[in-house]
């Protein structure tokens, strides 16, 4: 059972075409590639948007295809009570409720769960897809990014040495497995990211200065040139692949081996990034990934031209921004520990690893304050309206936002040093009955 992969959709929207290309990515892999693939959909959207994603579902199901495993709200509700009543874990049933299944948004707790449900179908191998994401198209077909992903994961350096185009990693680890393979996306810039640029790119390079704040100027300027003018992502013409150990992918298009059996990701609400903790934690430990050119087409749904979501997410990224300085303290605590942190049979040690985060939450806020206040500015100088709004709605969440992060940090390293256990109470659910 631990060979079987599944595709995972997790979604707040209604997206029934990325359901039925995520679906055939499924049959691909079941027919073509001889992999035993399901697909997951775990939709946390609205009644209405619930109501079509369903439609599509019960319609793929008659095919009798591919194995698909749909959960809504009220089975996400079922299937968590199951996990945290488990013995090892009713002691904090109420905390691990509130981490697990929290009210709100949580773009980490999202992935956690669906860490949660791989493990219950008995599969090692997950494969991430986002709902506003579709297979490029090339000729008749379509690029499937599982056609790569299963040629890497879980394959040591050794093996996959001379199946890469690419090679830019070096370690004496060769002999441990991949654990991540993934790629990006292709399609229009983030509109906001878009605007601020045509605004003043000087406002836009400053805001990507606040996002790296232990890089220089220069680094920052250089890096933003190569990822968005110079080397974004092209169309798919022919594969290529790179063994790396460094930054890339996109999380809504990644696949994991094993790892999210050992972690979690970050399960704070109303931040960005909270799910990349997986691919920081392989970066930090030297330990290698596969980058490939399968990159998935981005669209921008009609949630993202209102003033009401532009207004939450840049808030999101505020958070982010403030959680920064914790990030890098949790991670630099890491690299001091690797040698005890991961072992050469791929193992990592979750209670060193909850430990060195835990100790992130003891600094002072002063540099997450100072971020916050140069973002509020930044955004103070762009004179378009909604701006101004945003301005206003950063002063006002300023204090609620530095008192979160504290307990969002110590919150995470209970998750880890408990994550071992919730893995195995998810691996006796049998999520046919839930």
């Amino acid at each position: 059972m631990l060979n079987r992969h599944c595709i995972v959709i997790p979604t707040d929207r209604e997206c029934a075409l990325p359901i039925r290309e995520f679906y055939d990515e499924a049959l691909y892999a079941k027919e073509k590639l001889d992999l035993d693939c399901c697909l997951v959909v775990i939709d946390t959207s609205d009644d209405e948007s619930r109501s079509k994603n369903w439609q599509v579902i019960n319609e793929l199901r008659k095919k009798k295809e591919v194995k698909i495993y749909y959960f809504n709200p009220a089975d996400l509700d079922a299937y968590i009570d199951k996990i945290i009543t488990h013995p090892r874990l009713v002691n904090d049933r109420d905390k691990l409720s509130s981490l697990l299944n929290p009210e709100g948004c949580s773009y980490g707790a999202a992935a956690n769960r669906t860490f949660l449900i791989a493990a219950s179908i008995g599969s090692e191998y997950l494969h991430r897809r986002d709902s506003d994401t579709i297979p490029q198209k090339i000729n008749s077909g379509r690029v499937f990014p599982i056609a790569q992903e299963y040629r890497f994961l879980g394959k040591t350096v050794n093996e996959i040495k001379q199946k890469v185009d690419i090679i830019e990693y070096s370690s004496p680890l060769d002999s441990v497995p991949v654990f991540l393979v993934g790629a990006g996306y292709i399609g229009e810039w983030s509109t906001e990211l878009k605007e601020l640029y045509d605004y003043s790119p000087e406002l836009f390079y400053g805001h990507f200065c606040l996002t790296m704040p232990d890089k220089e100027k220069e680094y920052v300027i250089n890096w933003v040139n190569r990822h968005y003018f110079e080397e974004n992502p092209k169309p798919f013409t022919s594969d290529k692949t790179e063994l790396v150990a460094r930054n890339g992918l996109d999380i809504g298009n990644h696949a994991l081996y094993r790892i999210f059996h050992e972690l979690p990701v970050v399960p704070a609400k109303d931040v960005v990034g909270a799910d990349y903790f997986h691919r920081q934690i392989l970066l930090t430990l030297n330990l290698p990934s596969v980058y490939t050119n399968r990159h998935l087409v981005h669209f921008h749904t009609k949630e993202r031209t209102t003033l009401e979501w532009f207004v939450k997410h840049q808030l999101r990224i505020v958070k982010y921004l403030a959680y920064r300085p914790y990030m890098h303290e949790f991670f630099r605590n890491i690299y001091k520990n690797k040698e005890k942190v991961f072992d050469n049979a791929g193992s990592f040690n979750n209670p060193i690893i909850a430990e060195s985060v835990f100790k992130a939450s003891e600094i002072d806020n002063n540099h997450s304050r100072d971020l916050i206040l140069r973002q509020s500015q930044l955004m103070k100088k762009v004179k378009i309206e909604k701006y101004q709004v945003l301005y206003k709605a950063i002063i006002e969440q300023k204090e609620p936002i530095l008192e979160e992060l504290k307990n969002d940090i110590k919150d995470f390293a209970f998750l880890i040093y408990k994550w071992k256990d919730i893995i195995y109470a998810a691996k006796e659910i049998d999520v046919d009955n839930v």
